[in-house]
């Protein structure tokens, strides 16, 4: 990973991030430490997304956002709207509460929503939003069967 990747994946890490940090003391190559422990099931994994969108003469990027997310309790930069037929919108990778991390490769970590606006009004026709989303667990299904009783029979179906 390029140090930029590193800095974009720490970032979505959250509030909570385990390192480990291996040195050999004699200046070595040393060989790769032991791959880390499974992250903890309870904690949704996420994913960043480099989503180029492209404005229509006049056109905003076609996103609300807010400093935090009811969902997670998390602060940060948030989407709270897509506006219907905007560039965000007509791209389809834009969701609500998405998390954004960077404009055209500029930070927006630390920034107050005044400060993404501005950054926002800033950028020209193409703009790259860099953003971190929850993956999306399948929906778990369950396999129902109905039983019939008729005088001694035992029908099982499955519906």
């Amino acid at each position: 990973l390029t140090s930029d990747q590193v800095v974009k994946v720490l970032q979505a890490c959250g509030g909570h991030v385990t390192m480990l940090i291996a040195r050999d003391p004699q200046g070595q190559a040393a060989t790769a430490p032991a791959a880390p422990a499974p992250p903890d099931s309870r904690r949704p994994s996420k994913t960043i997304h480099e989503v180029p969108l492209t404005k229509k003469d006049g056109q905003s990027l076609g996103i609300s956002i807010v400093g935090f997310n009811p969902l997670t309790n998390a602060v940060g930069v948030f989407v709270k709207h897509v506006v219907p037929g905007s560039a965000a919108d007509q791209s389809g990778n834009i969701r609500v509460h998405d998390r954004l991390l960077a404009l055209d490769d500029v930070s927006l970590h630390g920034m107050t929503n005044q400060e993404v606006l501005e950054v926002m009004k800033q950028t020209g026709q193409t703009v790259v939003l860099t953003l971190v989303r929850k993956k999306v667990r399948a929906p778990f299904r369950h396999k129902h069967h109905k039983v019939i009783y008729n005088k001694g029979n035992v029908n099982n179906k499955r519906i």
